[in-house]
C-alpha cells in the first residue's frame, strides 16, 4: 500500500523525517510543571503514571512481605510456622491482582488521553484542509 494511504480509505499523513507524527506520543520534559499549568494544556497524567505504578508495585509486594514477616512471628499455629509459610505461598495471588487492576486502570487513562491527542490531531489536519 503506498504512503499516505489506509485500507480504509482515509488519508494518512506521511511519516516526517523525524519518525513521529507531530502531537503523537509528544512528552512533557516535566510532568511536575503541567501540575500547575492552570490552563490545562499539558497533561501531568503520562509522565506521573509511571510513579504511580512504581508505587503499587512497591506497596503490594512491601505488603505481602509484611504479612509473610507477620505469619512468621504469630504465636497461633505451631509457633507461627504454618501462617507463614501460608502468606508465603498464597499471599502473592491478591498482590499480583492488586498490581494488575492498577496497571488496568492506569492504560484506561492513558488510552485515553492518546485517543485526545489522535482526535486533537485530526481535528487539526482537516482544519487545515478546509481553509487550504
Amino acid at each position: 500500500m503506498p504512503e499516505g494511504e489506509s485500507r480504509y480509505g482515509y488519508g494518512v499523513p506521511p511519516t516526517p523525517a523525524g519518525g513521529t507524527r507531530p502531537g503523537v506520543g509528544a512528552k512533557d520534559a516535566n510532568p511536575f510543571s503541567a501540575l500547575f499549568d492552570f490552563s490545562f494544556a499539558k497533561f501531568a497524567t503520562p509522565g506521573l503514571i509511571k510513579i504511580v505504578y512504581i508505587l503499587s508495585v512497591v506497596i503490594a509486594g512491601g505488603t505481602w512481605l509484611l504479612f509473610v514477616l507477620a505469619g512468621f512471628s504469630a504465636d497461633s499455629v505451631v509457633d507461627g510456622t504454618g501462617a507463614g509459610i501460608i502468606a508465603l505461598l498464597f499471599g502473592w495471588i491478591p498482590a499480583l491482582f492488586s498490581i494488575a487492576v492498577t496497571r488496568f486502570l492506569l492504560e484506561g487513562i492513558v488510552a485515553v488521553i492518546r485517543i485526545h491527542d489522535r482526535v486533537t490531531e485530526i481535528a487539526a489536519r482537516d482544519a487545515g484542509e478546509t481553509q487550504a
